[in-house]
This record gives C-alpha cells, structure tokens and sequence, in this order.
C-alpha cells in the first residue's frame, strides 16, 4: 500500500512510544490522585486513620460533616454578602440616559439654537424610559448555601465509604486505593516474568 505524501504512517517504534507516553501518563495521574487520597488516610482522630474513624461510627461522622459544611456555608455566605455592589442597574440606566439627553442638548445649543428649545426637541425626539427590571433571582440564604456544601461534602464521602466497602468485598483489601494499586501491579509482574 502507498503511503501518501502528506501524512506518512507512524512506524512501529514510534507507536510503541506514544503507548510508553500514555501509560506514563495515566500512571503519574494515578499516583497523583493516590496522594491526594492518601494525605486524607494520614490524618488521625485518637490515633486512629480517618477512615477508619468514618466506617466505625458513619452517622456521627454524617452529623460532624453536615455541621462543618454548614458552617463553611454559613461563613462564605456572610462574605459574599458584604461584597455586593453599591449601585443598581436601575440607576445606571438613569444616569446613562439623563447624560445621553444633556449631550444631545448641549450640541444643539452648541450650534446655536436656543437652551429651552434644545432641551425641548431633544425630549420631544426621544423615547420615554421605561426601566423593566429584571426578574429578581431566588436568593439562597446562608443556611441553604451550608446545607448544600455539607450535603456534597456527605455524599462524598458516603461514596467514597461504599466504594471502599465494595472493594473489599471484592478484592478483601480495605481500601480502593490498596485495590487500584495491587492491580496495577499485578500487569508488572506479568511482565516482568515473561
């Protein structure tokens, strides 16, 4: 078969690169996201890992989490409270306008026309405003916002938890991670005996 000029066909080894390429990649993803999961096992309540602490007493550590989340809620939504802006979009309109119309009247008397009849053609030529407003958005309060970030935060870790049961029971290790990582090395060994 020919190969055409334009785009000439990868060869073997170079196909056996962009692989090694890949597999290195998903490797160092792997292990990146081990870390980060592994800095949450080495924190410690009473000597125990967290998860351990999280799998032995579930509804208390739902109830820890729901009012950490709630206050975190609660904090970030009293700071973005105070950065609300000074001005309205109402009065922005007005003050846009009204500076539109004493623009077009000041050329007029710019030109030489009279002060009262410039200011008199000039709102006879424009439309009246009318300011909709938009429909005011839903505010959520302080309260929904912590429910919300302790109820993401719960069932983060409820997933995490069941993940972590689930592999078990299929692998007997305790924790997904261990189970990720005895597979990963299993292909290693393959290769390394043949």
């Amino acid at each position: 078969m020919a190969e055409s000029a334009t785009s000439p066909s990868p060869t073997s080894v170079e196909l056996r690169a962009r692989l090694e390429a890949r597999e290195r990649s998903i490797q160092n993803h792997l292990a990146a996201l081990e870390t980060e999961v592994t800095t949450v096992a080495d924190v410690t309540v009473q000597g125990q890992p967290l998860p351990d602490v999280i799998r032995s007493r579930p509804l208390q550590s739902a109830g820890l989490f729901l009012v950490g989340g709630l206050t975190m809620g609660l904090l970030w939504g009293l700071r973005r409270r105070r950065r609300r802006p000074r001005t309205s979009d109402h009065d922005e309109v007005l003050r846009l306008y009204a500076a539109s119309m004493l623009e077009t009247a000041a050329q007029r008397v710019a030109r030489g026309e009279d002060p009262e009849a410039a200011i008199e053609k000039t709102f006879r030529r424009r439309p009246p405003l009318v300011y909709a407003p938009p429909p005011e958005r839903q505010r959520r309060g302080a309260l929904a916002a912590g429910w919300e970030v302790a109820f993401t935060t719960a069932v983060g870790f409820g997933i995490k938890t069941a993940l972590d049961r689930l592999a078990e029971r299929l692998t007997g290790e305790e924790e997904l991670f261990h189970a990720v990582e005895e597979a990963r090395e299993e292909p290693v060994r393959a290769r390394s005996v043949t």
